[in-house]
């Protein structure tokens, strides 16, 4: 529906719904950029966690090894 901005208020009003969604988009994409980081700070965390238990397997494969040509 086109909006009529022949009329003062209706300039403001369109003004003031406009701020209205802007700050509604920013306070969003704070929130996203939030979750974000949380989930790459997870993914940081989970991908050492992984990288230690492959380093411990490896080792424990070894120690096997070593074990079994004694």
């Amino acid at each position: 529906m086109p909006v009529d901005f022949s009329q003062p208020d209706t300039i403001g009003a369109f003004f003031a719904e406009y701020e209205r969604a802007i700050t509604k988009l920013q306070a969003t994409h704070e929130v996203l950029h939030r979750q974000v980081a949380d989930l790459k700070a997870e993914l940081e965390l989970k991908n050492r966690l992984l990288s230690r238990q492959q380093r411990l397997a490896a080792l424990g494969e070894m120690a096997a090894g070593v074990a079994h040509e004694i």
